[in-house]
């Protein structure tokens, strides 16, 4: 069965659930000249985020997509496939808007808002991975927000712009190939050195909450299994799971 490596839908409750449900087909019948599978739809009725987190999106004005991958890697590996992903989504945007910066451990910002959020699920068998599912959306023409969410951007509030979905996606795509040469040849440091180079405060000292408690630091690094690694005034390591840190906002002049 010949499969189409980008399907449209125009509605599904989540496209990651949707690749997932259809994961086999795709595995029986992959196209080695593919890396991966998509697909995108106008409208998610139950969009998933990190986590119990919800994406929340108007039907139509964003890019809503998942893909489905078989990465070339080991499962301890697993955490350089989504600095590939995050990379890949931080360059298509920068087409459009200057210095996007990727906000641990799965969001992408311009300057101080959200415009990105990223889904990952592995599927891991034994000493390999099966598959990887990365799912994002991106706020592409939205202008109004729900209040629930905060601080929300688009590119269309971001540049005054109305943009084509569709060939957006297209675009996403091949930028999404152009880079996944840097995961199959294994090339890490490389992978982890632009990682760090674009992420969201590094090396700025902020207030966070820690664990429950307040501590001004400043992010140094990952770790190779995505952990968050931060640093105090006064050298004290702080070494972080997803929930275990939180930035304590400054609050915007009015």
């Amino acid at each position: 069965m010949k499969m189409e490596q980008i399907q449209f839908i125009e509605t599904t409750h989540s496209t990651n659930v949707t690749l997932k449900e259809k994961c086999q087909d795709y595995l029986d019948n992959w196209n080695k000249s593919f890396n991966f599978y998509g697909i995108y739809t106008n409208e998610q009725t139950q969009g998933k985020g990190l986590g119990s987190n919800k994406w929340l999106s108007q039907s139509g004005q964003n890019i809503l997509i998942s893909f489905i991958f078989q990465p070339p890697i080991m499962p301890y590996d697993q955490f350089y496939f989504n600095q590939y992903f995050a990379l890949s989504i931080r360059k298509f945007l920068a087409q459009f808007v200057e210095n996007p910066q990727i906000k641990w451990p799965n969001d992408i910002y311009v300057q101080d808002d959200k415009i990105a959020g990223i889904l990952i699920e592995h599927n891991i068998q034994g000493e390999r991975i099966k598959y990887s599912i990365a799912g994002v959306g991106i706020n592409i023409n939205q202008t109004t927000f729900d209040p629930e969410i905060e601080n929300p951007t688009s590119l269309k509030l971001l540049t005054g712009e109305t943009y084509h979905i569709h060939e957006l996606v297209q675009n996403l795509n091949t930028i999404l190939q152009e880079e996944y040469s840097l995961l199959h040849e294994n090339n890490f440091e490389i992978l982890n050195q632009m990682y760090l180079n674009n992420l969201y405060n590094y090396h700025i000292y902020n207030c966070y909450e820690i664990k429950g408690e307040t501590v001004f630091a400043e992010i140094i690094g990952v770790t190779t299994f995505g952990q968050l690694i931060l640093e105090d005034l006064f050298g004290e390591p702080f070494v972080c799971n997803y929930k275990e840190i939180k930035l304590i906002r400054r609050k915007k002049e009015m």
